[in-house]
């Protein structure tokens, strides 16, 4: 913080207050309050106040009050994602059984999420995209992963008398370091393709809406 202030007092920036903060997971986030200066400078700005705190941030974010101004300044993740999809209904059926959902947290970790709703037809498409959609409105609320699948089993176990169930594959990547969490219940195995080697991740866990507590099965990798 005190290399910051004097940094932005060199640059002539009248700052009132500075904050920076680090979460759980080491990404660092950068605050000022100042009076009204020229914002054409914040680019350059940013990009000084990185090299200054060794990161690299996202472009600036405003806000502005009466005379004064807060820049607020996140850390850049290092990677990106690109997810594409592709769903095939079963022969002579109408409705896909797998539901999928993908979203970024705030905390920088992306998600890719895939449920396929046991069985055939409409029962099954409703399962899947249930357990996805549940799932997924769980973990941004900031659940972690065990906790919205344990919720999510127990809503299938009481969503009718008729047995509901689903297989779970979620993967969790940290986009500031490339580490990734693969969580699997019943689901068909997993493959990771990096360079010339292909990874295959399996799991003995049954799917959820069966057993409570819900079982799954978790590896760690790095992409």
């Amino acid at each position: 913080t005190f290399k910051v202030r004097e940094f932005l007092k060199n640059e002539d920036v009248p700052v009132r207050e500075t904050e920076c903060t680090c979460d759980a997971y080491g990404r660092l986030s950068l605050q000022f309050t100042a009076e009204r200066f020229d914002q054409k400078r914040l680019p350059y700005l940013a990009g000084a106040l990185g090299e200054v705190c060794g990161r690299r941030f996202l472009p600036p974010e405003t806000h502005r009050r009466d005379r004064l101004i807060t820049v607020r300044l996140l850390e850049e993740a290092l990677y990106s994602v690109r997810y594409d999809m592709k769903q095939q209904t079963a022969e002579q059926e109408k409705f896909c059984g797998d539901g999928f959902e993908t979203f970024l947290l705030d905390n920088g970790f992306s998600v890719t999420l895939l449920c396929d709703g046991m069985g055939r037809g409409g029962m099954a498409a409703v399962d899947g995209k249930m357990a996805a959609g549940l799932m997924a409105d769980l973990m941004k609320a900031g659940f972690s992963p065990q906790s919205a699948v344990g919720f999510v089993n127990a809503a299938l176990f009481l969503k009718s008398e008729e047995e509901s169930t689903s297989t779970v594959d979620l993967l969790l990547i940290d986009l500031y370091t490339g580490k990734a969490t693969l969580y699997k219940s019943g689901a068909a195995p997993t493959y990771i393709k990096r360079g010339d080697r292909v990874i295959r991740v399996d799991t003995e866990a049954l799917p959820i809406g069966i057993l409570s507590p819900a079982p799954f099965g978790k590896t760690g990798i790095q992409l």
